[in-house]
C-alpha cells in the first residue's frame, strides 16, 4: 500500500509540475513583447495607400470683384498625404489613419459639397487671385488608376491637438490588409524604425514618376530619439531621426521586426542648420477609434493581454500549492524586502520633475503652414531668420517656383520684452500679406502678436508665429 501511495505521490506531482511547464509557456507566449530587431517588415506595405485630397471644378484668375480673367476646368489632386488601415486581424479593412492636415482642404471646402471661394494668390501686384467653384473629395489610391472614395469620420485638429484623422471606405476593400498597433514606450529609445509613405520628393524624372502603388512606397530609417510631451496641448510625440517629407504626412512609423505602428510620421523641426523628424504617438489615434467604436488590432490582442498572465499565474500557484510544491518562502529574519521604484514608467515630463529640474520655457517659432513644408516650425532666437527661396539663407526656405515667393522675401524676429513677433518684408517682388489681405509696406518693421498668421505672396504660403 505503501508502495502504491509513493508512487502515485509522484504521479501527481509530475502531473502538477508538467501542467506548470505547459502553462508557463503558454504564459510566455501570452506576455506583450517589443519589436525584435530583424529590418523592415515588407508586409507593412500591404496597409499603406496614397490619401489624395481630390478638386473638381472650375478655377478661375478673378480679382476682388469676382471680374474673371482667365479660367480652366480642374479635375486633379489638390494635395497628397498616406494613411494606413486599422481593423481586425484577417478581416477587410474599411478604415484608415492619416494627418488631419492631409485632408484639411477637404474638410475646409465643404467636405464634398459644392463650394467656392478664393484659393491663392495670382498675381498679388495687380491685385489677381485663384478662385475655385466646384468639389473636393478625399481618394483613397491603391495604384495610379485605382481608388476608393472615403469620408472623414473624425479627427484632432493639427492646430491645437494631435494631428490625426479617421477616413472610411464606403465599403471594406480587399487590396489591403489592417496593420497592428502598439504604443510605445520609453525603453524603446534607440531602437530603429522605420518611415513609410509616398514623399512628392519621390517623384521626379529619376524614377519615372511614383505610380502610387504598394511597391511605390519610400522607407527611411532611423532611430528613437526620445518620446516627448508638448507642454501646451499635451500632445505626445515620437522624435526620431528617419527622415520624411511633404507626401509622407500620415504614414506609419513602424518597428524593426515585427512591423508594428507606433506613430503616424507628421512633420520636422530645423533649428541651427539641424533638423528632427516628429510622429505623433499613436495613442492618440487609438483613443480616437475607441470613442468612435472603430476596431483595430494591437500588439497585446496577438500576443495575450496583461490580464490572461495574470490569471495564468494564479492557476500555477493553486496547482502547485495542491500538490504541496513550495512554491513561497518566508524571510527567515521575517523583515520585509524594500520596495524599489519602477524602472522606465515615468513620462518625460515626471522624469524631469523627479530629477528637480524646471520645465523649459516656451520659445518663439514660426510655423509654415505650407503643404510642401509638412509642418515645419523653426525656431527664432536673438537673431532673426529669414523667408524665402534661397535656401542657403531662408530658414524657412520654400522649393524654387513656388508662386509668390521672392529669393528673400521676410525676416522674422521677436521683441522679447515686448513678447512679440517683428516680420519685415525685404523688397519681395509679390509682397508679404497679413490675413486681412493688407500689404506690408517694404522694408517696414510691422508687430504682430503670439498666434497671429500671415502669408508671403500666396495665400497658401502662410506662416504662424507661436510660442513652441
Amino acid at each position: 500500500m505503501k508502495k502504491s501511495g509513493r508512487k502515485k505521490g509522484k504521479i501527481g506531482i509530475l502531473a502538477v509540475l508538467t501542467a506548470f511547464s505547459i502553462l508557463f509557456s503558454g504564459m510566455s507566449c501570452c506576455v506583450p513583447v517589443q519589436a525584435a530587431n530583424g529590418g523592415y517588415n515588407a508586409e507593412v506595405d500591404e496597409g499603406i495607400a496614397v490619401v489624395a485630397v481630390w478638386a473638381k471644378g472650375t478655377l478661375y484668375v478673378a480679382d476682388q470683384a469676382l471680374n474673371v480673367y482667365d479660367q480652366q476646368s480642374y479635375d486633379d489632386w489638390w494635395g497628397q498625404g498616406t494613411g494606413f488601415f486599422v481593423g481586425e486581424e484577417g478581416e477587410d479593412p474599411q478604415y484608415l489613419l492619416t494627418n488631419h492636415h492631409v485632408v484639411a482642404d477637404y474638410l475646409e471646402h465643404g467636405k464634398g459639397s459644392n463650394w467656392e471661394g478664393y484659393v491663392g494668390v495670382y498675381d498679388s501686384s495687380q491685385g489677381l487671385y485663384y478662385y475655385f467653384q466646384g468639389q473636393f473629395s478625399v481618394r483613397v489610391y491603391y495604384s495610379e488608376d485605382d481608388y476608393d472614395d472615403a469620408v472623414v469620420v473624425d479627427y484632432l485638429d493639427q492646430e491645437t491637438d494631435a494631428d490625426c484623422a479617421i477616413l472610411k471606405l464606403d465599403q471594406p476593400t480587399d487590396q489591403r490588409k489592417p496593420l497592428t498597433l502598439m504604443v510605445p514606450t520609453e525603453e524603446m529609445r534607440g531602437e530603429t524604425v522605420y518611415a513609410v509613405g509616398y514623399p512628392a520628393i519621390s517623384e521626379n524624372t529619376m524614377t519615372d514618376a511614383s505610380k502610387w502603388s504598394m511597391a511605390d512606397a519610400t522607407v527611411t530609417t532611423g532611430t528613437i530619439g526620445k518620446l516627448v510631451t508638448a507642454s501646451g496641448n499635451r500632445v505626445h510625440r515620437i522624435q526620431m531621426d528617419a527622415e520624411i517629407n511633404h507626401g509622407n504626412s500620415g504614414g506609419p512609423l513602424v518597428t524593426a521586426g515585427d512591423g508594428y505602428v507606433i506613430g503616424l510620421n507628421t512633420n520636422g523641426w530645423s533649428e541651427d542648420g539641424a533638423t528632427l523628424y516628429y510622429a505623433v504617438n499613436i495613442d492618440h489615434a487609438m483613443a480616437l477609434m475607441d470613442k468612435n467604436n472603430i476596431p483595430y488590432t494591437t500588439a497585446d490582442d496577438k500576443k495575450g493581454s496583461p490580464v490572461a498572465v495574470v490569471i495564468v499565474i494564479v492557476v500555477v500557484v493553486i496547482l502547485a500549492a495542491a500538490a504541496g510544491v513550495v512554491v513561497l518562502k518566508k524571510k527567515k529574519d521575517g523583515k520585509p524586502a524594500k520596495a524599489s521604484a519602477p524602472a522606465g514608467n515615468s513620462s518625460a515630463a515626471g522624469n524631469s520633475a523627479a530629477a528637480g529640474n524646471a520645465p523649459k520655457a516656451r520659445g518663439p517659432v514660426a510655423r509654415s503652414l505650407a503643404a510642401q513644408h509638412n509642418g515645419l516650425s523653426v525656431s527664432i532666437s536673438q537673431k532673426p531668420i529669414m523667408v524665402g527661396r534661397d535656401r542657403a539663407s531662408c530658414a524657412i526656405a520654400y522649393a524654387e517656383g513656388t508662386a509668390g515667393v521672392s529669393g528673400k522675401h521676410c525676416t522674422i524676429a521677436f521683441d522679447l520684452s515686448a513678447q512679440s513677433f517683428i516680420v519685415t518684408d525685404v523688397g519681395s517682388s509679390y509682397g508679404t500679406f497679413l490675413m486681412s489681405g493688407q500689404r506690408l509696406q517694404p522694408n517696414v518693421p510691422c508687430k504682430l502678436k503670439v498666434g497671429d498668421s500671415f502669408y508671403v505672396g500666396d495665400r497658401a504660403n502662410v506662416i504662424r508665429l507661436e510660442l513652441g
